[in-house]
């Protein structure tokens, strides 16, 4: 398949393919004339990848993870690659998490000083 057919399977953009395969996350054949082509593996890679990202998994993490990934049941298989990952990635979101609460409590008592 196409890169336009694989972005309307996937919804995902031809450019995000594009940057996907120029950071090594899928490498599609080429055909005579250049033009890439895009296994039944490349699209059940591009949905992984689409599911570990919209997780809040980075990019850069995604490549390591993808191998323990079970698509179907949306699952990992148990290795330490993936423990580690999640825990790191958990570890990131409670830190943002904290962070947004502070700026909050911030504006709120802003907001309360400024109706009195």
């Amino acid at each position: 398949m196409n890169s336009a057919k694989i972005a309307k399977l996937t919804q995902i953009s031809t450019r995000m393919l594009r940057h996907y395969e120029h950071i090594g996350l899928v490498s599609p054949d080429r055909s005579v004339n250049n033009y890439r082509n895009y296994s039944s593996h490349d699209v059940e890679k591009i949905l992984k990848i689409k599911t570990l990202n919209e997780a809040g998994i980075p990019l850069k993490s995604i490549h390591k993870l993808i191998p323990c990934f079970d698509l179907q049941r949306e699952k990992f298989n148990v290795c330490p690659t993936v423990i580690e990952h999640l825990e790191q990635q958990k570890n990131e979101i409670k830190s943002k998490i904290s962070k947004l609460q502070q700026c909050y409590l911030i504006l709120e008592k802003w907001a309360t000083a400024a109706k009195t």
